[in-house]
């Protein structure tokens, strides 16, 4: 039997659109440009600190990936930023390398996923009801 992984729990994430307030600009866009914009920036600051050795500043941006994905809905994206906190806090800086990889791996395919939230391209399908 296989476990198959979620990148992304969209239901959780369209939950977020209950956050939505009349007349204000669309809170999953929103999400997701924070989102993405955060994210870039951490995993710029990942791959230096892993590859400086810097194991204060990678702790600290696993942290703050964790949080995010979670909020998000990007499960594997999570543990994976888990699974490195945990690592270092183990001390053992040598699994670094790889692991920051799969973490911009998978961001890669969670990026793709909520690239349709965030483009005006998204329609909001309303039943309206018909004359008869």
């Amino acid at each position: 039997m296989s476990t198959t992984t979620v990148t992304l729990d969209v239901d959780r994430f369209e939950a977020l659109s209950g956050l939505q307030e009349e007349g204000q600009p669309d809170v999953l866009a929103e999400m997701v440009g924070l989102f993405v914009g955060e994210t870039e920036g951490w995993l710029v600051e990942a791959r230096a600190a892993a590859d400086g050795g810097d194991l204060v500043a990678l702790s600290r941006v696993a942290h703050s990936l964790k949080g995010a994905c979670a909020t998000i809905g990007a499960d594997q994206m999570r543990a994976q930023a888990a699974r490195l906190e945990e690592a270092l806090g183990s001390g053992r800086l040598s699994e670094a390398d790889s692991l920051v990889q799969g973490i911009i791996e998978e961001f890669r395919r969670v990026k793709t996923l909520l690239d349709v939230y965030a483009s005006d391209e998204r329609v909001e399908v309303v039943m309206e009801p018909t004359d008869q």
